[in-house]
């Protein structure tokens, strides 16, 4: 079946912060992909200039011509380093996979580029992420709620995990490019509305694994985290959705992480603080999804209240 496609530029976005170990092991499973027409988007996201001077000296020693190396003028966060990197690729099949995971087999690249040809409307895939030391899936990074669903079985869903995902770049030039005002968390879920609201599909695809190393270089405290978190996800739903799941939805995450920061209102209050000194720009932004994507969401047990 492939042999009927022309074999087109895959382009596969690494951002690197901080992961010396980790990037090195990524690097070589995507550089062993027997699917040989890609280029690699290598962004270096690193304040630290030793840890770009190491970055630069492993890709003297791969040296292979395919990885572009790009490195950003400072940390430009989660959204911000993968537009970087969207806007040097040259192919038409984006592959994201984060700097601490590798993917599990050879043939990863065929099989993506394979099932996004036999649909046209599927804009998105979001691969199978197992954690390296347990080899069990990540509950985090099972695309749906129902966490009980076949982790094994392919279906439609209505978000993905930007840590190992294939989107096509006519979603990007249609919908826009990553809200780069959510510096961490809940990327995915906004460009996930916007790409559903233009009739795109997203399918969780566990034919392809990704082995998640998950290391604690480059990542933010809990405490940060959760604030991001709760901010984030209020502001995507003031963004895309009708103001009854504005209100539910914030408070659903407003319980969750009241409870995962252990009562800690100080991080709730400054998640509120930020969304109210940027009201006018949300307000400014607001393009709420279309009735028929709100029913689609219904029918896929999408995050409209989560």
């Amino acid at each position: 079946m492939l042999n009927k496609y022309p074999h087109k530029l895959i382009s596969v976005i690494v951002i690197s912060f901080g992961r010396k170990e980790e990037i090195k092991q990524c690097l070589r499973s995507i550089l062993s992909q027997n699917y040989t027409n890609f280029e690699v988007i290598l962004v270096d996201n690193n304040e630290d200039k030793k840890i770009s001077e190491y970055i630069v000296d492993l890709l003297k020693v791969f040296n292979d011509k395919r990885i572009r190396y790009f490195k950003t003028p400072k940390n430009l966060g989660v959204a911000g380093g993968r537009n970087f990197g969207i806007k040097k690729t040259k192919g038409d099949v984006l592959i994201f996979i984060d700097d601490d995971a590798f993917f599990e087999k050879k043939d990863a690249f065929q099989k993506i580029y394979k099932r996004l040809m036999q649909d046209e409307y599927i804009g998105t895939l979001s691969f199978k992420i197992i954690n390296y030391y347990t080899k069990k899936i990540e509950r985090r990074t099972f695309p749906h709620i129902n966490k009980k669903l076949n982790s094994d079985k392919e279906f439609e869903t209505t978000y993905f995990l930007g840590g190992g995902c294939a989107i096509r770049k006519e979603v990007f030039d249609r919908v826009g490019l990553y809200s780069e005002d959510l510096f961490y968390g809940m990327e995915e879920l906004d460009l996930s509305f916007r790409a559903l609201d233009a009739n795109y599909k997203i399918f969780y695809f566990p034919q392809i694994v990704v082995s998640h190393k998950k290391s604690s270089e480059g990542r933010l405290q809990d405490r940060e985290m959760w604030q991001k978190m709760l901010e984030n996800r209020i502001r995507v739903a003031i963004r895309n959705l009708p103001w009854r799941y504005v209100f539910i939805s914030s408070l659903v995450w407003t319980g969750k992480v009241f409870l995962e920061t252990r009562g800690d209102i100080s991080v709730v209050f400054k998640s509120f603080g930020n969304i109210l000194k940027s009201r006018k720009e949300l307000k400014k932004e607001r393009s709420v999804i279309s009735k028929q994507t709100i029913k689609k969401l219904k029918e896929l047990q999408g995050r409209l209240l989560y």
